[in-house]
């Protein structure tokens, strides 16, 4: 009877625990003067990211983005980017900060801006891979990436514009 109390308690508390860990949530916040916001709270293995050459003319090889790839609850992928072209040694830094703050924790929360819109899958499309969650194409166009928190530390490039999500600090570079 104790074994089988104790194992009704661990299920409780692991049932308790998915709760507290959403594997994806969202919560948009109408548009202000500038843009709309978006708060996600996700789980860290739903985030992949990369860093894109674009090759222009005369550009001296130096354009890249940075684009990070967002399996929602739909198996829907969103695409959130660096609002401004880097080098590919600041893309990679922006990486790699990234990268520490999804290894940390099992789930984030970032602030996104921009509205959502559908875009037309098509044959052509680039498909991203979830690893263990799968293979799925782009399905909204691009956000801006704001914010990205853990517990810990937050990574934010929102000095660019003049307000963030709620809930989220303004940073700035010079401060």
């Amino acid at each position: 009877m104790a074994k089988l109390k104790n194992n009704f308690i661990i299920l409780i508390l692991f049932i308790s625990g998915c709760k507290l860990n959403p594997t994806f949530e969202i919560k948009t916040y109408p548009p202000n003067e500038y843009t709309q916001f978006h708060v996600l709270n996700i789980g860290s293995q739903r985030i992949t990211h990369e860093c894109k050459f674009f090759n222009a003319k005369d550009d001296q090889n130096w354009r890249h983005h940075y684009y990070m790839y967002i399996l929602n609850d739909k198996n829907e992928v969103i695409t959130a980017q660096f609002p401004l072209d880097q080098d590919i040694d600041d893309c990679t830094d922006y990486l790699k900060k990234i990268e520490k703050i999804l290894k940390k924790s099992d789930t984030v929360q970032m602030c996104l801006r921009g509205e959502f819109s559908k875009k037309y899958i098509g044959p052509e499309d680039v498909i991203i891979d979830f690893k263990s969650l799968g293979k799925y194409a782009k399905s909204f166009d691009s956000q801006y990436l704001d914010t990205i928190c853990n517990s810990k530390q937050c990574n934010s490039n929102n000095e660019t514009w003049i307000d963030t999500c709620p809930g989220f600090v303004q940073h700035y570079r010079d401060k």
